[in-house]
């Protein structure tokens, strides 16, 4: 039987999950006493199983990228539409199952182990995007997975295609090296966030943040 239990605030959630320990957890990242953030990092430590979906009105892609990174299943954007949350919710629901399933190794099926590998081969991208060399078909072979099937697991992770995760990461380690290290040159940030060009990465740079690597270099803060 399906029961819903609201918290009022951040601290109030981590304590209800530590209490009831809910397989699905719906979070917001603005809330009193502790962020949604905040608070799915203190719920990990005691409900690592548990599927945490997001909604949320921050769209800036570090709050996904660290959502990503807390084991969330989905990051959500206001106004939402529960037509299409529907489904999702569904897919969370499922995906705890499974896993609870797979502790009789006679119900892990096919299925579940080609999600297995789309989940290696996502963590693969995240952590090898500064190699200028990777690609969604090379990232999706390494894996025996198909190229669609991989762009379908990244989509469902971040919302985003897989050229504009990729680049995502890219630009947002861009910024950072170019704040932390006012002496690099354009070409050396390039080459460190896994562009092949200072040209390349310029115009995507300009694609994701309406400004040239220069000007977001020089912008007073």
């Amino acid at each position: 039987m399906l029961r819903v239990i609201v918290a009022e605030d951040g601290r109030e959630a981590v304590e209800l999950v530590q209490k009831l320990d809910p397989e699905i957890i719906i979070m917001d990242i603005n809330m009193p006493q502790l962020n949604g953030l905040e608070a799915i990092g203190e719920i990990r430590k005691s409900s690592p199983d548990c599927r945490i979906l997001i909604v949320s009105g921050y769209s800036d892609f570090a709050y996904a990228q660290q959502a990503i990174d807390l084991g969330v299943c989905k990051y959500l954007l206001k106004p939402l539409d529960i037509h299409g949350f529907v489904p999702i919710l569904q897919q969370a629901m499922d995906s705890w199952t499974q896993l609870h399933r797979k502790s009789d190794p006679a119900s892990v099926s096919e299925e579940d182990a080609f999600q297995d590998k789309g989940l290696a081969a996502f963590h693969y991208v995240r952590d090898h995007f500064t190699e200028n060399t990777l690609n969604l078909t090379d990232a999706a072979q390494r894996f025996y997975l198909s190229p669609s099937y991989l762009s379908r697991i990244i989509k469902e992770k971040t919302s985003l295609s897989f050229t504009d995760y990729l680049n995502r990461l890219r630009i947002d380690l861009a910024e950072s090296l170019m704040l932390e290290n006012p002496g690099m040159t354009m070409n050396e940030v390039a080459l460190q966030c896994g562009y092949s060009s200072q040209h390349y990465f310029s115009r995507a740079f300009k694609n994701y943040t309406g400004m040239t690597p220069i000007a977001f270099k020089n912008k007073p803060r």
